[in-house]
């Protein structure tokens, strides 16, 4: 039995068989201290209960008026993530196939043994953790990009394989591309301006598992970089600093005009302090 503890499960059981909808209920609700099970014979009744934000269906499939597949599409249109469970004794593969085309999660043959509840709990549980695992993993996910997107400065996410992982709007700028083009494929093979020594560097950070900060020329622009590694990959922020740059050069080169001329100044000093040559 499932740990009470265990976050709770409820499945809403279709079947125009009141009987069998008492006896599944009452035995998965005895063996599994997870499940809450209701039951309907209405397939309006089912859509409505979708709004009551059930975890999982389970749905005969030859039933008056509408059958399991018509509430299967219904189902679909208003939630396309739930699961849906086919519990049912009209099986073929054509139905199977055609259950498989509607979106169907999982497909088992109707019973109320003891072996075949326990299959059908262990199925439901299995698939609403998969679920909500897979949620809050998307959730987890946006999270993180709607942080990267908050970023200033340009990121770049760097996987295992040195695959691009991500890329946020800044970066997409900076370097030129498009989230869609880089990533999954091989950083230095869609990003040719940061191999080289940016590569050694990045390589060097993520072989010591230490954080690197330099500057790096590409292309006709500068970056103040700063990697840090994981066992996962490499974070990567690039600051923009071409004014920066040119800013410093402008003043190297004024510097150096400035010492020319002090230079020239001193030797014209030294000249005029001489005292004149006699003829």
């Amino acid at each position: 039995m499932e740990s009470p503890r265990s976050p709770a499960v409820s499945v809403l059981h279709v079947d125009d068989d009141d009987r069998i909808l008492e006896l599944v209920q009452t035995r998965l609700e005895r063996e599994f201290d997870r499940l809450h099970v209701d039951t309907t014979t209405s397939v309006d009744d089912a859509i409505a209960a979708l709004e009551d934000d059930v975890d999982c269906i389970v749905t005969d499939y030859r039933m008056p008026g509408d059958d399991g597949l018509d509430l299967l599409k219904r189902i679909r249109v208003a939630d396309p993530h739930v699961p849906v469970v086919f519990f049912t004794g009209h099986g073929s593969e054509e139905i199977a196939a055609e259950a498989i085309s509607a979106g169907v999660t999982d497909y088992l043959q109707k019973g109320a043994d003891e072996s075949t509840i326990a299959l059908l709990g262990n199925r439901v549980l299995s698939l609403v953790d998969r679920r909500r695992a897979d949620e809050a993993a998307r959730d987890a996910d946006r999270r993180v990009r709607q942080v990267y997107e908050r970023i200033n400065e340009a990121f770049l996410g760097l996987g295992r394989e040195w695959e691009v992982t991500y890329v946020n709007d800044r970066a997409e700028e900076l370097l030129d591309v498009t989230e869609d083009d880089v990533v999954g494929e091989e950083a230095w093979f869609v990003l040719p301006a940061l191999d080289g020594e940016f590569r050694e560097h990045v390589e060097a950070a993520r072989e010591a598992q230490e954080p690197a900060t330099f500057e790096y020329p590409a292309e006709d622009r500068w970056f103040e970089v700063a990697a840090y590694p994981s066992e996962d990959g490499v974070s990567v922020f690039l600051a923009d600093t071409t004014d920066e740059h040119a800013a410093k050069r402008a003043v190297a080169a004024l510097s150096k005009e400035l010492d020319t001329a002090n230079s020239q100044f001193r030797q014209l000093q030294s000249r005029l302090a001489r005292p004149p040559r006699k003829f």
